[in-house]
Formats: C-alpha cells, sequence, structure tokens
C-alpha cells in the first residue's frame, strides 16, 4: 500500500545521501529500486516501462528542471495506485502501481515545496560528516554486512506504530521546510505579508482603498520585491484569486 509521501533528502555533496540509498536498496532489494537517468523520461514520460515493476524510485540530483511543468504528475504518481507506462514504440497500458518515491538534492530550493503541500517530507541533512573518511568506510562495511542490514530490518519491522497512510497532518515540518515554502510563496502573497508586518501587533482589522494599497505595494516593491506594475495590473493581480495565509506565517 502507497504511504503517499515522498522522502526528499537536501544536502551537499558528500553528506551521505547516496550512503542511505544504498542502505535501503539492501533493505529492500535491488532488483526492485529503480534509478532513472532522466527522471522526466523514464518514470513519468514517455518511455517509463521501468515504472512497470520499481518498488523504490530515487530521483537523483533533482533540480527545477525536473520539476518544470510536471509538478501535476509527480503528486500523482506518488499517491495514484495506478500509472500509466508506455514503452518505446509500444502502447501505453494502465497497471498498478506500488513505486515509493525518494529524492535527494544538493540544491536547496529544487523541491517545489508550497503552504498546504502534503507529498513532501523534507529533511535538510547535517554537514558534518563531509570528509571523514573513516565514518563513511565504516557506514559502508555495514551497509555490505548481511548481519548489519538483516538487524537494522528488524529494528524497523518491530517499531510499531506505522500508518497505511500519511496525509499533511502527519508530515513534521521543520525549520528549512518552513523556510522553503515561505520562498516558494506567490508574489502576491510575500506582499500581503510583508503588509501585515508592518501593522502595529495591536491592529486586527486594516482597511485600505485602492489608491493606499498601490502606495504601499511601490514601496515594497522598492525594497527590491517583484517587478513594477501599473495599478490596474496589480489590482489584476490581487482580485485574481482569495489569499488564506497560512497560520503563523507572521510569527515564523
Amino acid at each position: 500500500k502507497k504511504f503517499g509521501v515522498m522522502c526528499c533528502l537536501v544536502g551537499k555533496r558528500g553528506v551521505g545521501k547516496t550512503s542511505l540509498w544504498e542502505i535501503i536498496a539492501r533493505l529492500l532489494g535491488k532488483h526492485c529500486c529503480f534509478e532513472p537517468a532522466d527522471a522526466a523520461r523514464d518514470v513519468w514520460g514517455d518511455n517509463n516501462d521501468n515504472m512497470r515493476t520499481a518498488f523504490m524510485v530515487r530521483i537523483v540530483e533533482g533540480d527545477k528542471k525536473v520539476f518544470r511543468g510536471h509538478m501535476g504528475k509527480v503528486r500523482n504518481l506518488i499517491t495514484d495506485n495506478k500509472i500509466r507506462v508506455r514503452s518505446l514504440y509500444g502502447s501505453a497500458t494502465m497497471v498498478k502501481s506500488y513505486a515509493r518515491f525518494f529524492l535527494d538534492t544538493d540544491q536547496w530550493d529544487a523541491i517545489p515545496d508550497e503552504e498546504g503541500e502534503r507529498r513532501f517530507f523534507i529533511l535538510n541533512c547535517n554537514p558534518a560528516m563531509i570528509g571523514n573518511t573513516k565514518y563513511f568506510t565504516e557506514l559502508n562495511d555495514a551497509t555490505n554486512d548481511d548481519r548489519a542490514i538483516r538487524a537494522l530490518y528488524l529494528w524497523l519491522y518491530r517499531r510499531g506504530g506505522v500508518k497505511e497512510q500519511y496525509f499533511g497532518k502527519d508530515i513534521p515540518v521543520g525549520g528549512y521546510a518552513n523556510t522553503l515554502k515561505r520562498a516558494n510563496r506567490e508574489p502576491a502573497e510575500k506582499f500581503l505579508v510583508w503588509l501585515i508586518e508592518q501593522q502595529a501587533l495591536t491592529e486586527t482589522e486594516l482597511e485600505l482603498d485602492c489608491d493606499e494599497l498601490y502606495e504601499q505595494f511601490k514601496t515594497w516593491r522598492e525594497e527590491g520585491h517583484e517587478f513594477e506594475r501599473t495599478k490596474a495590473s496589480f489590482m489584476s493581480w490581487l482580485s485574481l484569486r482569495k489569499f488564506a495565509l497560512p497560520t503563523g506565517c507572521l510569527t515564523d
């Protein structure tokens, strides 16, 4: 049963992201672990026949280009129980999907996380062991030791309390993930957060007419945000959607 979350590791090269993947591959069996050369082609693209039997899929060195224009497909892959597969020059078919996803990257903004997103569990890796040859040699030896892998398997198996499926409220959100969510806010939302932060803490309600609101926007833009807009463009930009600012967004 798919649990509906992709584990994402963010960290500098040499931090040990691949080491964790190798442990996962040893636990599950390398025959069911798939490392696509081109995720946009081999996972959610038109030559993805390997996804027919893939159980754990690693998106290696993910970056913005991997996800650009494909986020809808990626979200569906993480949670959907069926997947469309097609071999080169073959016909497409829908099959049962068992795939879980693991992503690692050295780019801080590679993962398009945002407020309300419930499919990404993001961890910022500790760089303390970079360059520690002794540590990684011992870790590699343990990874290749069947006894160590079996002990880890049994420890995980006996943990208990594991749910069949996870949702947004189940996913821990750390300081790094909160920073990433803020960085990925739309410019209009960033402006509104800034506007509220300028008010006194005792204020609970703010009323501005169009001219006053536009003047506030120009002040915000002059601080290095967004690009210049006409008043009409600015009002259309704000009125196209309703904004529900996340709880605690002004105090994070």
